[in-house]
């Protein structure tokens, strides 16, 4: 049976996908920004092929798919490069710096995934700041402000950040924070955008992109559900992410 090459982690679509729509519906955007998404894109896709080529997914799958995932890196790779050169070639200087971030935050990423830590805690949360950080030199070369693609990405960073922490107190109870601490994690992104609000830093509607995932992460960590419901708390962060998306998108954040 072939082995699909798609990557396995399917929160990981999501941390992806709308910090980046957030970011491309902000504004009309341009082309440097639809260029960098698809090198994104191309990045993102050629994870499931490299954790082949690494053993993690077996030795037999190494051995089968072996060709097949060097043939699927190779045009990954050309339009990532492509993509990543002709986007930034475009964009203003400010989104080629800001491009430092999410490059930058690949490499632990990358070496904790060579040593099979990917799923630790460290490598969990990693992998959500890398991927919500893709959308911020996309945001800036459409023309949104720096404070304006700080504001979205740090939500973005602090929404799966917290889902994160939950989904994994569910699913792996023996090394599980305590609910009450939990509940505070979940709350405390809701405060923060309380004080922000209330000092003009940022506008009303960050706490409104907030709390729908924030309110869910409490209500779960103080009722945590049976084991054979763990898969509609996925849907139920799903559609809580959709929300914050719709609402950053249409915040004044230019």
């Amino acid at each position: 049976m072939t082995v699909s090459l798609m990557p396995r982690e399917h929160g990981a679509y999501a941390q992806l996908a709308l910090p980046m729509v957030t970011a491309l519906a902000s504004r009309w955007p341009s082309l440097a920004a639809l260029s960098m998404s698809a090198a994104a894109i191309a990045v993102f896709l050629s994870h499931e092929p490299i954790a082949i080529l690494f053993g993690m997914r077996g030795t037999r799958a190494l051995r089968e798919e072996r060709d097949r995932c060097v043939r699927r890196l190779v045009v990954l790779a050309i339009v990532a490069i492509m993509g990543g050169i002709g986007g930034l070639f475009m964009a203003p200087p400010i989104a080629r710096i800001a491009a430092v971030v999410p490059l930058g935050l690949a490499l632990p990423v990358t070496l904790l995934l060579a040593r099979k830590l990917e799923r630790s805690l460290g490598g969990e949360l990693l992998a959500v700041a890398m991927l919500s950080t893709v959308s911020l030199p996309i945001a800036l070369a459409s023309g949104v402000t720096l404070k304006g693609a700080l504001t979205a990405t740090t939500v973005w960073i602090a929404v799966f950040g917290a889902a994160t922490l939950l989904a994994r107190a569910l699913i792996r109870k023996t090394d599980a924070l305590p609910r009450w601490a939990l509940a505070m994690i979940g709350a405390s992104p809701v405060v923060a955008a309380v004080t922000c609000v209330a000092i003009g830093f940022v506008p009303l509607g960050v706490v409104f992109a907030l709390v729908p995932t924030c309110v869910l992460c409490v209500a779960l960590a103080l009722s945590p559900p049976p084991p054979k419901r763990i898969r509609m708390v996925g849907w139920s962060l799903a559609a809580s992410s959709l929300v914050t998306c719709g609402v950053l998108a249409s915040l004044p954040l230019r």
